[in-house]
């Protein structure tokens, strides 16, 4: 049913609105003015966005500071490797600890420190303990061996090595020059080997020849009475005397011939000797030992010219000849390697010199009979035998041989520095045997060539089967060019320069 008053109804309800808005108004007053809130904080919903702040600490970090002189030093702290110099270390323990230092070529250090709070350096100076090594050679190319041990070729520089002696060795074709050197701390030992013959060398200088492995001394050359004084006398006495001449060996007759000259009255000096007369000769590498058996062999493989104890089809083979001369009076000391060759002749000897010359570059000879006098004699001296007048103490010979012939460079050396120049085996020269050679003779240099009646070669120095006398420096005696025998061996001597 509708309202009788519909204007009144409508009236009622405004009424109650605005009451309800007015209650609502004086209640914001209220609480925001006269009693108002806290504001609450506003939660941040993004966690992982707030910074987080480390505390000051109270004290300074543990840091070890290491110096060493040299750098780059390891450095090892209680045993465990820590880096190398210089060095910081953070956060180490406060206490003892071992600080122990290594570098290769210094000597290791080992200490004990404390650390604490705060910074704690350690300075140390390391010794060195090495030095280097540099070889050269001339020519370069040479094997190293240092304490046994390869270690390269020439020119080779060998860097930190201990200090201390070293045993060092170069070795090139058939030498090997060796020496003890020296290692000094920071210092670099510089070791040169010369295989090549020194050009200025000092008197008695010894020098191997490389690819053949044998020995030369440098003998200066000078001016010297040649001759024996006592044959002067001789030489007035027997002016009418017939030309010496002296047999060759009887090798069918071994068991009473020694050697040359020995059929006949042996002296301490002869007419051939005379007279004395002055001469001056070149300086000259002299052979320094007799041709060894293991010296000639190098020739004989590559010619095949053998002794004559050795050649096929040939009576005095110690193998399949019939002739026993040889095996009787060489016997066992024909194989042995330094022994002096015997069984060659003179035609054999120039064509060892000949080889020598081509295999190495440089000139070969037989000694003149000038020079070979003049080296017996130490460059000339008044000297009976080769090195003075105790022959058994430079010779071999009937009285101290044992009826043989010995290794070469075994007894004492002469003054010139050379071996068994006196006995052991005679020696070929490049002179013809003339018994009035001395008269002839120039002042410079002589050799006596053929005089056209006479085809002997002069032979020096006696062997381990002669007697006392025919030892002596001033005797000369002559053989047949073809002759060989057990008594008769040779040297060489070298002459100019190496061959470009």
């Amino acid at each position: 049913m509708a309202s009788k008053h519909p204007q009144l109804h409508y009236n009622g309800r405004v009424f109650w609105i605005l009451i309800v808005l007015l209650s609502g108004t004086v209640f914001f007053i209220y609480r925001t003015h006269i009693f108002p809130e806290e504001p609450q904080p506003k939660i941040k919903k993004e966690v992982e966005h707030i910074k987080l702040v480390k505390p000051v600490p109270l004290v300074e970090p543990s840091v070890l500071e290491v110096l060493t002189s040299p750098e780059g030093v390891t450095v090892f702290i209680d045993g465990e490797k820590a880096g190398v110099t210089p060095l910081s270390v953070e956060d180490l323990q406060e206490g003892g600890h071992v600080v122990t230092l290594r570098k290769r070529c210094y000597r290791p250090l080992k200490e004990k420190f404390l650390s604490g709070a705060g910074k704690t350096s350690l300075t140390f100076s390391l010794e060195h303990i090495c030095g280097d090594l540099d070889v050269l050679s001339c020519p370069a190319g040479a094997d190293v061996i240092v304490n046994g041990k390869k270690r390269g070729v020439t020119p080779y520089l060998m860097t930190g090595v201990r200090l201390g002696e070293l045993d060092l060795r170069v070795h090139k074709g058939h030498v090997e020059l060796n020496r003890k050197v020296q290692i000094r701390a920071g210092h670099v030992s510089r070791e040169q080997f010369d295989f090549q013959r020194p050009l200025h060398p000092e008197p008695r200088t010894v020098w191997t020849e490389m690819v053949t492995g044998m020995d030369f001394v440098w003998v200066p050359g000078g001016c010297y009475p040649m001759g024996n004084p006592k044959s002067d006398t001789l030489l007035k006495e027997m002016a009418e005397k017939e030309n010496h001449k002296i047999s060759s060996f009887f090798k069918a007759v071994f068991d009473v011939v020694t050697d040359s000259g020995e059929e006949e009255e042996v002296r301490d000096f002869d007419i051939d000797e005379a007279p004395v007369h002055e001469v001056c000769v070149d300086g000259l590498w002299v052979g320094r030992k007799e041709v060894t058996n293991e010296q000639y062999m190098q020739f004989s493989k590559v010619t095949g010219i053998k002794p004559e104890w050795l050649r096929d089809d040939n009576e005095y083979n110690i193998e399949t000849g019939e002739n026993e001369y040889y095996k009787t009076l060489g016997g066992v000391s024909l194989s042995v390697a330094i022994n002096p060759v015997v069984g060659v002749s003179w035609h054999d000897v120039m064509a060892f010199s000949r080889w020598f010359t081509s295999e190495t570059g440089y000139a070969a000879r037989l000694l003149r009979e000038a020079e070979w006098e003049y080296v017996c004699r130490s460059g000339g001296q008044d000297e009976e035998f080769a090195g003075g007048s105790e022959v058994d103490s430079v010779a071999w010979y009937a009285e101290n041989s044992d009826n043989e012939a010995h290794g070469v460079g075994l007894l004492q050396a002469n003054g010139a520095g050379v071996f068994d120049f006196s006995g052991n085996v005679w020696e070929w020269t490049m002179d013809h045997y003339d018994s009035k050679a001395y008269a002839k003779h120039v002042q410079f240099n002589p050799v006596q060539d053929f005089n056209g009646e006479d085809f002997r070669m002069v032979v020096r120095g006696g062997s381990w089967r002669s007697k006392q006398q025919s030892l002596r420096c001033t005797a000369r005696y002559g053989l047949p060019p073809d002759d060989t025998n057990v008594f008769l061996g040779f040297r060489i001597v070298l002459i100019g320069e190496k061959k470009k």
